[in-house]
């Protein structure tokens, strides 16, 4: 038995390396998503602060130092000419890992204000863009990056990794700005709105069920209506007011049982725009 044993680790001794890689991988990135969280920084009552989370700094600060590490190793091999590439590579590309993983904790930042949102990177300088300047934001999970492309041409990029990533969605949400992939499910709210007058305008919107659209001097509130039997279309409800004060009525009619949807989920709906009306740092309009 033991003999069977040996000949497999050595015949397949890399299925067994990768197997505990892969598991020591899932025990690590378990730990580090579980604690990717922090307390919302703000500054006075409009400014949201976002920055890496302690356990997300204590991650970068250790892979800084293996890199450090396996970069010195292979130093004193320079002196041997038949081995100077592969250890000048080693060294070039772990040093590169030091210098980003220490730069990343440092530097990265992401600042919302009502108007204006500020993103600084590892290798990019504090940058300031209003949100009217901001033309698409794209998603790039094989880099686990976030970019911002501006009317210029300029790119701020901030990283899945980021402390609360999922409230600066929340907030370029609530600028009017959708991220690639959640603008089908935007398509098919605007069918809603097909043959308004004028060109509808997203200023506002929270996914799954609510979208607020500008049209002309007036806007237009996009709720998806559900009930037993699931989702049954979109319910439109034009105000002329501000897209908060859209909002805010359609706050009431779900209050108050006047739009056809599950109660429960009436409810449910309700309780989350209530939360988000009431959040200044949710509107750039008051």
């Amino acid at each position: 038995m033991m003999e069977a044993l040996k000949a497999f680790l050595r015949d397949y001794h890399f299925l067994v390396s990768g197997a505990f890689g892969a598991l020591a991988s899932y025990v690590i990135m378990s730990w580090f998503y579980k604690g990717n969280a922090a307390p919302l920084e703000t500054r006075g009552s409009d400014t949201q602060i976002f920055r890496h989370s302690p356990r997300t700094r204590k991650l970068m600060y250790g892979l800084a130092g293996a890199c450090a590490l396996m970069a010195a190793l292979p130093a004193y091999a320079l002196i041997y000419p038949d081995q100077w590439t592969p250890k000048l590579l080693l060294i070039l590309g772990f040093g590169f890992g030091t210098i980003y993983c220490l730069l990343e904790v440092r530097r990265a930042l992401v600042i919302i204000k009502p108007k204006h949102i500020t993103v600084s990177g590892a290798f990019s300088a504090k940058r300031e863009v209003a949100y009217s300047d901001v033309v698409s934001v794209k998603s790039y999970d094989t880099l686990q990056m976030l970019c911002l492309i501006t009317r210029s041409g300029q790119r701020l990029w901030i990283s899945y990794m980021m402390a609360n990533f999922g409230v600066i969605i929340e907030r370029l949400n609530q600028r009017g700005l959708a991220v690639d992939t959640q603008q089908p499910a935007l398509d098919d709210m605007a069918t809603a709105l097909a043959g308004a007058e004028g060109k509808p305008e997203l200023v506002w919107f929270m996914l799954p069920f609510l979208s607020v659209w500008k049209l002309g001097v007036r806007h237009a509130a996009v709720l998806a209506r559900f009930s037993e039997t699931g989702f049954e279309g979109y319910f439109v409800h034009y105000s002329n007011g501000s897209a908060h004060t859209a909002a805010a009525e359609l706050l009431a009619m779900l209050r108050n049982k006047e739009i056809a949807v599950e109660a429960e989920l009436a409810d449910a709906m309700a309780t989350d725009l209530e939360q988000v009306l009431a959040n200044k740092l949710a509107w750039s309009e008051v």
